[in-house]
């Protein structure tokens, strides 16, 4: 994952990583020792709809515009939830194009894996996925350096 980059880039300045890490060091990789695993990770998408902004309409279960979704991949199971209350589980060594929902045939890994998202979820301080999202007029004021460094970076005209 390029996640580890991050970690990496701490490994090799000698820094402690923050305890929201979520992908080992590549390190032992460049050594030629191998690379742990890691974490879990974790994502979150918000569509534009789903923050009041143009509607999306895919056919995709996983980029309906309407909801905001939270995906978990651990190992070869990946759970994807969404801020209407429905789950997605895809075992990716046999599925790696997410095309099976295995929820219903596989329901104590589904357990398992929603019990590690909320973990996950609650160490890193996540709001609930459905929790309303201050966008527009209640969003907070950004300063002016903010708002010309994301201009600079093209998420802002």
């Amino acid at each position: 994952s390029t996640l580890g980059v991050y970690a990496t880039i701490m490994d090799l300045a000698e820094l402690e990583p923050p305890p929201t890490l979520q992908v080992a060091s590549l390190v032992p990789l460049i050594r030629g020792d191998g690379v742990s695993a890691g974490g879990p990770i974790l994502a979150e998408l918000h569509s534009a709809d789903s923050m009041g902004g143009g509607r999306i309409e895919l056919d995709d279960p996983q980029m309906k515009g309407d909801r905001r979704y939270r995906l978990l991949r651990d190992g070869d199971l990946k759970l994807v939830s969404t801020s209407l209350g429905q789950d997605l589980l895809y075992d990716l060594a046999t599925d790696p194009g997410e095309t099976r929902d295995i929820a219903a045939e596989r329901p104590e890994a589904l357990r398992e894996m929603r019990a590690r998202m909320e973990s996950v979820s609650a160490r890193l301080d996540l709001p609930a996925l459905d929790a309303p999202l201050a966008v527009g007029e209640d969003a907070p004021e950004l300063d002016e350096a903010t708002r010309e460094r994301l201009r600079a970076l093209g998420y802002m005209e």
